[in-house]
């Protein structure tokens, strides 16, 4: 019955009983009832309504896949005229080159009632639902880190409202440090509990965990950074604890500069005149064209655009006087051009401000300052860096301070830069020494002695106020420094029972004490905390030398700068600009995501966004 030749083993192999198998296996299929098998216009009808479903999603998700490239380029939507848009230009040009999308639109059976979903609104619904995507992201990618930091600024927009930009750093589960901006909207109470109240209150909003808030960085304004009244210190009261503070470093940096630059008479007559020289060579488009015309013909590669010397950018002092060093014969052959100028103002200005540019003084003065500012610049470009941590911040800051101890002691290269300085003025024919003996009374001092003396006093000015801002990170970080990779040798039992106090979840200060003594050599060929946390990724200790790691975590997450508000202040300028500045603040919050927060905007997913789309109660199916 049952065996090789029996008859059940027969039957299974017959076509009555294949046939019925396939039968059966048709009617356990997703919608194939028996009565829709029993009628072929129905099994049609059913057809064309599951292809209908697909060409929608497929629609839809071409729609948010436009609003995603335009807010991540910080391209407008609309225009005065609907049609003229780029949102609807975009869909125009695909539907030139997509059939499948021009059938769509032009086949009104396959819409009902009609709908393009191309108006405002359903632009304003897109932009909503890839933005809230971006946001919930970087919430997840929050929660999931161990701990974060704050940093906020604030900047006037175009419509003279108040905006404030919240941007929170934390690591990720690879070890590496992230700055994503949460919020951005206009803060009315711009008292220090006022600005404070609204942190935690946006915080809140959005759950995020404030026992994980370790942080927080803010410019140097007396309602943010102030000890009793200051953001720093309500936030600290609110939550009731301490939250570090870390003065946004490259701010302090680019402070340190302003005031060296006017420390003394000289210096300040110099940066006035070298901005004075801007403003006349630029404020005239026929001057402009005199310039151009004299760049374009120089023999000179090296020839730099001139920038204005008051941009709100913390490298402009910088970028100002290189262009001018770079281009200073140029320059000169410019105002001799003007010099001859039919206009009287201009011809009187350009000979004035010549007289004043083409002298030892002044071309001294650009030598040295470019010299000493490119020593200043390189550290305030690296405290911009999003992936330093405090340590390295400190560690930089050592560095120039020994690089301007260094430079004040060695007499020989300032006698170089004033002899260079004599050497290259002099096919002006200027003489360093006379210019010297007609503008100063007769002393026991020498042209070099003078000049020694302005150089200090710039450099003793920088070198003074540097040393304090290092004293202040170094005193809110003092347990912290003996972590520093080449200080690791140094750490001691009481260091780690100090960290235990700071740091939460450290179990034992004995545990932590003996994590760092195992891997004393490893981390003594890392050369910064960031070097550290790739040590850690690549051999997998987070688990194996937990507190250690926690630790590091923790020193990584303090932020250095707000440079990354900064630059969402930038985009803040390109998105609400005067022709869209009766923006609403939620849109401009997911318009700025998508375009501060490329890399998260390429990786969302589309047919996610439009189930998102489809949660709402449509006319349109997906």
């Amino acid at each position: 019955m049952t065996g090789k030749d029996g008859k059940l083993n027969k039957h299974f192999k017959s076509t009555a009983h294949i046939s019925a198998y396939q039968r059966l296996q048709m009617f356990n299929k997703e919608n194939l009832l028996i009565d829709i098998q029993l009628d072929k216009q129905r099994v049609y009808v059913n057809h064309r309504q599951q292809e209908l479903l697909k060409l929608n999603r497929y629609v839809i998700s071409t729609l948010l896949d436009v609003t995603k490239v335009l807010a991540r380029q910080s391209l407008s939507f609309r225009a005065e005229i609907e049609s003229d848009g780029n949102f609807n230009q975009i869909v125009s040009l695909l539907r030139r080159h997509n059939n499948i999308l021009n059938q769509w639109y032009n086949d009104t059976s396959l819409r009902s009632h009609q709908t393009t979903y191309l108006s405002n609104n359903a632009q304003n619904e897109f932009i909503s639902i890839v933005g809230k995507a971006i946001h919930n992201s970087i919430i997840t990618r929050i929660n999931k880190s161990l701990f974060w930091s704050v940093m906020v600024d604030t900047t006037p927009d175009i419509s003279h409202k108040d905006m404030m930009s919240i941007i929170i750093r934390f690591v990720n589960e690879a070890g590496e440090a992230e700055e994503r901006l949460f919020y951005i909207g206009e803060i009315q109470d711009k008292t220090g509990k006022g600005i404070a109240d609204n942190i935690l209150l946006i915080l809140k909003k959005f759950s995020l965990d404030i026992n994980k808030l370790i942080g927080q960085s803010y410019d140097g304004g007396l309602n943010m950074c102030g000890e009793y009244k200051g953001v720093k210190a309500m936030l600290s009261e609110s939550v009731g604890r301490e939250v570090i503070f870390v003065p946004c470093c490259a701010h302090c940096s680019n402070k340190i500069v302003e005031h060296a630059s006017q420390n003394s008479l000289e210096a300040a007559k110099f940066f006035g005149l070298c901005e004075k020289l801007y403003v006349f060579l630029t404020g005239s488009t026929k001057r402009v064209v005199v310039l151009r015309n004299i760049y374009s013909s120089s023999t000179n590669k090296d020839t730099l655009s001139l920038k204005d010397l008051s941009d709100m950018r913390w490298t402009a002092q910088y970028s100002s006087v290189v262009a001018i060093h770079e281009s200073f014969n140029e320059i000169v052959d410019t105002l001799d051009e003007l010099c001859n100028d039919n206009d009287k103002t201009t011809k009187l200005e350009a000979n004035s401000i010549r007289e004043k540019i083409v002298s030892y003084e002044y071309y001294c003065l650009l030598l040295f300052v470019k010299h000493l500012m490119s020593m200043t610049n390189a550290l305030t470009t690296t405290l911009q860096d999003e992936d330093l941590d405090v340590l390295s911040a400190i560690d930089s800051l050592t560095k120039t301070i020994c690089l301007l101890n260094k430079l004040r002691d060695d007499e020989d290269t300032t006698n170089k830069l004033l002899e260079l300085a004599k050497e290259r003025i002099a096919k002006y024919d200027v003489d360093a020494d006379d210019e010297f003996s007609k503008t100063h009374r007769r002393r026991v001092r020498s042209l070099q002695v003078y000049y020694r003396k302005i150089f200090y006093q710039m450099m003793d000015q920088l070198k003074s106020e540097y040393i304090d801002l290092l004293k202040a990170l170094e005193e809110k970080l003092k347990p912290f420094s003996c972590l520093w990779p080449s200080k690791i040798p140094d750490f001691r039992k009481e260091d780690a029972e100090q960290i235990k106090i700071i740091v939460p979840g450290i179990d034992s200060s004995d545990l932590l004490y003996y994590d760092v003594q195992l891997l004393i050599d490893d981390l003594q060929n890392c050369s910064s905390i960031r070097d550290v946390m790739v040590l850690f990724s690549q051999h997998n200790y987070q688990k194996s030398y937990s507190r250690l790691y926690r630790v590091y975590v923790f020193i990584y997450t303090l932020p250095v700068t707000v440079a990354s508000n900064e630059r969402a202040f930038s985009r803040l300028k390109l998105i609400k600009n005067y022709l869209r500045s009766k923006m609403f603040d939620e849109r401009l919050m997911d318009l700025i995501l998508c375009s501060s927060e490329k890399d998260l905007a390429d990786s969302l997913n589309l047919d996610e966004l439009v189930t998102t789309w489809n949660t709402k109660p449509r006319r349109l199916l997906v």
